[in-house]
């Protein structure tokens, strides 16, 4: 199965923004840019709060 990523917010200014995933690799793609504020591990089928980084440069050299 693919892995497919989907912002689930509607348009416009907002405190909090939704990201939807699902697939075989959601959690390898998702640990690459999500930090949860909770440090427990984050299970399918499930919400968790947390920020999005830039980790663009640890993976580009």
């Amino acid at each position: 199965m693919s892995t497919i990523v989907a912002i689930s917010t509607s348009p416009g200014v907002g405190g909090i923004g939704i990201i939807r995933m699902s697939g075989e690799d959601c959690f390898e793609i998702l640990n690459r840019f999500f930090v949860p504020k909770n440090k427990s591990k984050i299970k399918g089928y499930s919400i968790k709060y947390g920020k999005v980084v830039d980790n663009l440069r640890k993976y580009c050299g």
